[in-house]
C-alpha cells in the first residue's frame, strides 16, 4: 500500500476535520499495540530459543553416547523435523516483523496530524542517520539471523554423525 492509500484507509472522511485529542488517544493505542506485538514476538523468540538450545545440548551427547540409535534414517527424520521447527521460527519473525512495520507506518501517519512527531520522524530518524551499520543494527535484522544458526549447527551435527 502506498502513502496515498494508506491516508484513504486510515482516515475516516465523515469525521470531518478529527479533533486532536482523539488523534492523540489514537496513537496511544497504536503504540501499545506495537508494544504488545514486540512483547508478543520477545516470547516467541524466547521460546524458539530455549527449544532450541535443549535440543542442541541434548543432542550432541546423545550422538556421542548412543551412535546405535541414531541411525541414518533416524538422524535424517530428527534432522528434517528440527529444521521445520527452525523454518517455523523464522517465518514467524518474519510475520511478527510485517506486522510491526504496518504499525509503525500507521503510527508515523497518525504522528503527521499531532503537534510533534517523537517517534517515527526523530527517533528512528536519530537510529538511521548515516546508515551505517556500527551506528544502529536493527533488532529483526539480527533475530532473523538466529534461526539459521541454528539450522546450520543442526546440518554440520547430523553430517558429522552421518560421516562417522
Amino acid at each position: 500500500m502506498n502513502e496515498r492509500e494508506l491516508k484513504e484507509a486510515l482516515w475516516n472522511p465523515s469525521a470531518q476535520g478529527g479533533d486532536a485529542g482523539l488523534v492523540f488517544e489514537q496513537y496511544r493505542l497504536c503504540v501499545q499495540m506495537a508494544d504488545n506485538t514486540s512483547e508478543r514476538r520477545e516470547k516467541a523468540n524466547k521460546f524458539f530459543l530455549a527449544l532450541n538450545g535443549a535440543v542442541a545440548a541434548a543432542a550432541v551427547p546423545a550422538l556421542g553416547e548412543y551412535p546405535d540409535f541414531f541411525g541414518a534414517w533416524q538422524s535424517v527424520l530428527t534432522w528434517a523435523v528440527l529444521l521445520v521447527v527452525v523454518c517455523c521460527w523464522g517465518q514467524i519473525i518474519r510475520s511478527y516483523r510485517k506486522l510491526n512495520e504496518a504499525k509503525f507506518r500507521v503510527i508515523g501517519e497518525l504522528e503527521e496530524r499531532l503537534p510533534a512527531r517523537p517517534y517515527v520522524k526523530a527517533e528512528w530518524g536519530l537510529l538511521q542517520e548515516g546508515g551505517k551499520r556500527s551506528a544502529y543494527w536493527p533488532l529483526t535484522f539480527l533475530e532473523g539471523k538466529i534461526p539459521w544458526a541454528f539450522a546450520l549447527l543442526y546440518t554440520m551435527l547430523f553430517a558429522t554423525h552421518l560421516a562417522t
